[in-house]
């Protein structure tokens, strides 16, 4: 066949298309940008939560080199740092770490730094700039706050700090301070090259041949690579390349560039998001494009009639599309950007991330608007086969009709409603379309509903905190704090003022002290063989090394020993047994949780103590006793020291028994319970008293964890109502095109049918019925099959939240039902006003 030069006939015959349809040509453009505005969204938040959850990570860390080498020498950052492999290498050599009383609630290092290594470590000065001098000194403006000293150069700031055992207080002058971060695990005071060599010669020998309790003078070197793909595996290449043991050198890896905290659920609730966008695009782009081509089939039966070929009505077809997403696609990227910027600050504010970083980067918007191109094309490609086969002799004589089945003729009443059934299954594929549209819309509400009732307030405070003030020391709330663990921070000086308080209904308190089990017999075996029987817990890691030879040789079982009141027991949670509390009090019974094995989060539990059994207790002040175990409980963590074991198990026996066999009558908590009327007076007082300078006390309150809770069920409230919203415009947008549209490709239909006798009304309302069967279809469809996909959603977005509870619901279905029968009441009303503006023998004439 002879090849005709016809691309710019095609081309115009498109554009005359677009034109001679330009109302319903908006529908489409609103579909593209809807989609498009999902997927900048999508791609937008989840590339700025990544960002921002790397960059937080990083803050944490304390920098952001992707790999380091602790305790080295000089002559190992030589070798090191000449590696073709690493980039950007510098160091750091450790002094010692401030001990300061005004700095026991922050936890500062001392050392000397690289300018690159400093500001790798987000602690480079933005005022001022590194010690030069002897006596001079750099650090974060939270360190200045602690010690009362102003934010100005040239300042005095006299500092007490630990070297190797050995306590130096020098007094420094401020040459350089930086916004400091919260969240990173130490702040840094550096200074001079000078005073480091001085007071921190290069020691002798390699860390790894001394007794491991003395770091002073070891460089931390830091470094890059060209990139962070599998960090761990470059870095141990590196070590052996340069003849250094990977098993015995104590190298860290940056988590923030890994991707190993990724779970399964994330990823399956972001391919379920992405599923969902890209049907609820394909289904209203590919329902307009379907109603046009069925619409203007006969008009491509006669483009065949002179000539036109199947692939260039598919090229016809497709060129609309491609005119239609170039309208939709830059829009939407400009509404999605829009909408990430509003939404991302109420959707990290619960990451507890700390930092927010919006991500522009190009790569975003270039997958937004492929995806939304993608679902275009895709949308396109069965109306553009139907363009392309369709014959002129099919084309002149096609109606929306299905099949006609030969059956037995029935006497049957017709009515608007069986009329309507008959309209709705004259052509199924569009039915369905519109139908399932709405429903993903349906489907998101009630998802977002279920998620956010399912979450337990109770459950999430009563986890973290009990009462409605908790006090406890810096080393119980903030592991990373620094020095001493203690856990008798709260003196017997403090509980008496707590208690004096007005406003201050009951105050409980909780003893803790380190403690263990004398392990004979069958006990002994039982751990043993617990040991065995799960290998990959209690395996060679030197973090458990200390409790497997407790076990093993010293047959002594790890036991954290709380003392408790009333009101700490009656938090517990009985597993096994009841706690009889006339019994306890009498201190001869204990209430043991079981024996657990922790190694990096991998938990097992064993039930080697049973009710009634005697245990040998070996308590704080050396002594030992015989209890019975009255019941095996749970201690919320709320009422522990927040420590864990990595094998052992924890004991309460009352308060006054526990402060018997105590050295100190010092408390790990004190609970305290408010009068509402005073509640907001009384956690003044004692913020006041914990923030004095001279207290190393910590104040949480219930009401700051209720706000917190609240925030968090906010922002699955307004995401989750952003994501309804938009679908749920698409649903209606999907549904009003097949209306309106089949509306008018039956006008010459129902011309002829008020022609031989149908009235108005009777129109009316078949159109009515017909419209509101769709809401009705659609309910069913939720309610039923719905409920199923729905529960499968809600678990995955948050059936791992510890305080998530399912909970089955319709509640929100049967709400948005009114709005939905009102919608799909106005739109044919609507359509048949428009069609009645003109008379049935306007109707009846063959359009052009």
């Amino acid at each position: 066949m002879r090849k005709v030069k016809n691309r710019k006939a095609i081309r115009r015959l498109s554009q005359r298309s677009l034109v001679a349809g330009r109302k319903k040509n908006i529908i489409a453009i609103l579909g593209i940008t809807l989609t498009c505005v999902l997927f900048t969204s999508l791609f937008s938040i989840g590339g700025s939560i990544l960002k921002s959850s790397q960059e937080s990570t990083m803050r944490q860390v304390g920098g952001s080199s992707m790999a380091g080498l602790k305790y080295m020498l000089p002559e190992d950052f030589e070798k090191i740092s000449s590696d073709t492999a690493v980039k950007d290498a510098s160091f750091r050599i450790l002094i010692g770490n401030a001990v300061s009383k005004e700095l026991n609630k922050l936890t500062t290092e001392v050392n000397y730094a690289q300018d690159t290594d400093a500001k790798s470590m987000f602690s480079y000065p933005e005022e001022g700039r590194m010690p030069e001098k002897r006596l001079e000194a750099a650090t974060s403006t939270l360190v200045l706050d602690a010690l009362g000293a102003p934010h100005k150069i040239g300042e005095k700031i006299r500092l007490t700090f630990d070297s190797d055992g050995k306590k130096r207080t020098e007094t420094f002058t401020l040459c350089g301070y930086w916004e400091g971060d919260s969240v990173s695990m130490a702040q840094q005071l550096w200074v001079s090259k000078t005073y480091c060599d001085e007071i921190a010669p290069v020691p002798n020998k390699p860390y790894k041949e001394t007794d491991g309790f003395h770091t002073t003078g070891y460089w931390m070197i830091d470094f890059n690579y060209a990139n962070s793909w599998d960090i761990e595996g470059k870095t141990i290449e590196l070590l052996e390349r340069n003849g250094y043991d990977p098993e015995r050198m104590d190298y860290g890896i940056n988590w923030a560039y890994t991707t190993s905290d990724v779970d399964g659920a994330t990823i399956l609730l972001y391919a379920a998001l992405l599923i969902i966008v890209l049907l609820s695009g394909y289904l209203i782009i590919y329902n307009i494009f379907y109603i046009n081509v069925t619409r203007d089939l006969q008009y491509y039966g006669l483009l065949k009639t002179i000539g036109t070929t199947g692939r260039q009505l598919k090229r016809l077809v497709r060129l609309q599309g491609y005119a239609l997403a170039l309208l939709g696609i830059p829009i939407g990227l400009i509404l999605g950007t829009a909408l990430s910027r509003a939404l991302l600050p109420i959707i990290l504010s619960n990451f507890d991330l700390g930092t927010m970083v919006f991500s522009l980067h190009p790569l975003i918007y270039l997958l937004a608007a492929a995806f939304s191109l993608i679902t275009v094309l895709a949308s396109c490609t069965k109306p553009c086969r139907m363009a392309a086969k369709v014959s002129p002799a099919e084309a002149a004589s096609y109606t929306e009709t299905l099949p006609v089945k030969k059956k037995k003729k029935k006497s049957r009443k017709t009515t608007t409603l069986s009329m309507a059934m008959r309209n709705l299954g004259r052509s199924r594929k569009k039915a369905i379309v519109a139908i399932i549209s709405i429903c993903l819309s349906l489907l998101l509400v009630n998802g977002t509903f279920t998620v956010t009732k399912g979450f337990d307030l109770d459950k999430y405070v009563g986890e973290q905190m009990k009462g409605d003030l908790m006090i406890g020391g810096v080393s119980t709330f903030n592991h990373a704090a620094g020095g001493e663990i203690t856990f008798d921070s709260i003196k017997k000086s403090d509980r008496d003022f707590f208690r004096s308080i007005d406003g201050v209904k009951q105050a409980s308190d909780v003893y803790c002290s380190f403690g263990n089990i004398d392990l004979k017999g069958k006990d002994y075996d039982h751990i043993l063989k617990f040991m065995t029987d799960h290998p990959k817990i209690f395996n060679d890691d030197p973090w458990m090394e200390g409790d497997f030879e407790n076990v093993k040789n010293g047959r002594v079982l790890n036991c954290d020993i709380y003392g408790m009141d009333s009101y700490g027991t009656g938090q517990l949670v009985v597993e096994q047994g009841h706690v009889d509390q006339d019994a306890f009090w009498s201190g001869d019974y204990v209430l043991l949780e079981k024996v657990v094995g922790n190694n990096t989060g991998n938990i097992v539990t064993t039930d080697c103590y049973q009710v009634g059994d005697s245990i040998p207790l070996n308590l704080p002040d050396g002594s030992q006793k015989q209890y019975q175990v009255m019941a095996i409980v749970e201690i919320p963590t709320a009422l522990t020291n927040q420590m864990g074991n990595s094998l052992g198990t924890r004991a309460v026996i009352p308060s006054k028994e526990y402060l018997a066999h105590s050295e100190t009558d010092g408390s790990l908590l004190s609970v305290l319970t408010l009068t509402p009327d005073k509640a907001d007076a009384v956690e003044q007082v004692v913020a006041a008293y914990t923030e004095e300078d001279d207290s190393d006390l910590i104040c949480r309150s219930k009401q700051h964890y209720e706000e917190e809770f609240q925030e968090f069920i906010r922002m699955y409230h307004i995401v989750g109502a952003a994501l309804s919203g938009i679908l749920g415009l698409i649903g209606i947008l999907n549904f009003a095109s097949v209306m309106v549209t089949g509306v008018f490709a039956r006008k010459q239909e129902f011309a002829m049918m008020q022609a031989v006798g149908m009235s108005g009304k009777q129109l009316k309302g078949t159109l009515i019925w017909e419209g509101l069967l769709y809401a009705f279809i659609s309910l069913i469809a939720v309610l039923t099959l719905g409920s199923v996909a729905t529960r499968t959603i809600v678990q995955a977005v948050a059936g791992e939240i510890w305080f998530f509870t399912y909970h089955f619901s319709v509640t929100p279905i049967l709400l948005c039902a009114g709005p939905l029968l009102l919608i799909t009441w106005l739109v044919p009303e609507l359509a048949y006003r428009a069609l009645k503006k003109q008379t049935i023998v306007e109707q009846l004439r063959v359009l052009a």
